[in-house]
Order: C-alpha cells, then sequence, then structure tokens
C-alpha cells in the first residue's frame, strides 16, 4: 500500500542541504518521490511518496535520521524530535 505524507519541517534550505548531502544521492528502496518547498516564512514543505510506510519508516531509520542529527547538532541545534507528518489518503499514483 503507498504510503504518502507532507510534513512541515522548522529547517532552512541551507540545513536541507547539508542534510541531504549527508543522506547522499543513493536511492532509498520504497523512495517513489520526494519534493521540498520553501514556506512562506522561509522552512520547508515535504511531499513524500513511499511504496509503504514500512519501507519509509526503515529508511528513517537507517539514513535520513541518522543524517539529520548529525546535521542538526554540528550546527548547534538540539532536535526535538519528528516534525508530525500529515498522512495522506491516495487514491492514485501514477509514474510516467
Amino acid at each position: 500500500m503507498t504510503y504518502v505524507f507532507t510534513q512541515d519541517v522548522p529547517i532552512s534550505a541551507e540545513v536541507y542541504g547539508k542534510i541531504a548531502t549527508k543522506v547522499g544521492r543513493e536511492p532509498m528502496q520504497g523512495l517513489l518521490m520526494h519534493v521540498t518547498s520553501k514556506t512562506a516564512d522561509g522552512k520547508l514543505h515535504y511531499f513524500d511518496v513511499w511504496e509503504s510506510k514500512e519501507l519509509c519508516d526503515q529508511a528513517f531509520e537507517e539514513r535520513i535520521s541518522p543524517a539529520t542529527q548529525r546535521v542538526l547538532s554540528d550546527s548547534g541545534m538540539t532536535p526535538t524530535g519528528e516534525a508530525e507528518r500529515q498522512v495522506l489518503d491516495i487514491v492514485d499514483v501514477r509514474r510516467s
């Protein structure tokens, strides 16, 4: 079952770039799409499409969260946990 969520993240594009570098460019199993946009206040908004919640959780545990924790710690920021996800009830996902 496809797992899709949006998430507002209280970091800058600069911090995001550092996290993305730590995560690496290697494909993550189950990730179909990741879109990052800026909000009006300069923070970030994510839109993720995964093959399943389990594969998403695995990617966060193995790659995304460790990279995020390291970058935030190196930047002197104290992480307070994962930003809340708004899970979407998807009817259809298509790829070209």
